[in-house]
């Protein structure tokens, strides 16, 4: 009885359910521009395999720093301290694409990880011609598109101090950074019997928390 009844349920199963399908053939891979795979090919062989991320990073934005694209990608990239070799094919013609557009006076707003690329490039020099002009895009960069996503103000900060410092800029570009406004109002603090009292206040509130300026 149980065999019987198991027998036509297979013969139902095979009859009603199961069908016979052709197996889908997946769509060809999109072929890279050339540069990009020239860049691509910087990833692999003998020489490249033992290199660190950083000099990879280096080597393909130098080779890249004047490539332009029309390929956009609208999805979100996540990405930890990004690089090229991070990124998919898509995803490497997507930032390319939004860098494009940036250069072109088009600012979008994009990924965080796009974002931090195209920062991590001007800290290197990347589509520069100076460090002072390096600096200024830097700048330009958070004031524009920190305003669309403020994750990059944090990282800015600090990171413009040191351009500043390791490219031997003029110190006067950071007269107004939030570490060195701390640094000097601790110092006359440190200082205090010897400075005006108009200087103590300011210096007061630089380090209180902002409520103290509206009270």
């Amino acid at each position: 009885m149980d065999s019987n009844r198991m027998k036509k349920a297979m013969e139902w199963f095979y009859s009603t359910v199961y069908r016979d399908a052709p197996i889908r053939s997946r769509p060809p891979e999109e072929k890279l521009p050339s540069l990009l795979r020239t860049a691509r090919s910087l990833e692999s062989g003998k020489v490249n395999v033992h290199q660190s991320a950083e000099a990879l990073f280096l080597k393909q934005a130098k080779l890249l720093a004047n490539y332009e694209d029309d390929c956009p990608y609208d999805r979100e990239v996540q990405r930890y301290y990004p690089t090229y070799a991070a990124l998919s094919d898509r995803e490497l013609r997507g930032y390319f694409t939004w860098r494009t557009k940036l250069r072109r006076g088009q600012l979008e707003k994009t990924s965080l990880s796009f974002a931090f690329l195209y920062i991590y490039e001007l800290l290197h020099q990347v589509g520069v011609d100076s460090p002072m002009e390096g600096y200024e895009k830097l700048k330009d960069f958070q004031s524009a598109y920190g305003q669309i996503d403020p994750g990059i103000c944090n990282y800015l900060d600090r990171w413009l101090r040191d351009y500043v410092i390791y490219y031997d800029l003029d110190p006067n570009l950071l007269a107004e950074h939030p570490q060195v406004l701390f640094d000097r109002s601790l110092t006359v603090l440190e200082h205090i019997r010897e400075q005006s009292q108009s200087k103590v206040l300011y210096a007061v509130k630089q380090l209180a928390p902002k409520w103290l300026s509206r009270s």
